[in-house]
């Protein structure tokens, strides 16, 4: 920014909101899996903060990103997994392929070619 526009202070405006931007994302993604921890637990939203904060940090510093990594492809495979378990479940309990596709026919949820 500062080489483009020649403007010291652009540059420092455009660091100083790309690091709120984070500050926010950070804020949230610890957020939302922190209120359902402590809704399901006995611990405040703040404790709840703090320890997965702790254990974020530490499996990042001690692991690396390469841990990340590969954490994130297996909860993508269970998360697929899960999904295509869901569909098989459903297509046993309904009958069949054949019939889970007579039920969304009838129920003019079919909509590929419109």
């Amino acid at each position: 920014m500062e080489r483009r526009y020649k403007s010291p202070a652009l540059r420092k405006l455009a660091t100083l909101v790309t690091l709120l931007s984070f500050a926010i994302y950070m804020g949230m993604g610890l957020y939302a899996p922190s209120l359902a921890l402590s809704t399901v637990t006995s611990l405040s939203t703040f404790a709840s903060m703090a320890i997965m904060g702790a254990i974020v940090t530490f499996y990042i510093t001690i692991g690396g990103v390469k841990a990340v990594v590969y954490t994130d492809v297996l909860q993508t495979l269970l998360m697929f997994g899960g999904v295509l378990a869901v569909v098989v479940m459903c297509c046993i309990e309904l009958g069949g392929v054949g019939e889970v596709w007579a039920i969304a026919e009838r129920g003019d949820r079919l909509e590929f070619f419109k």
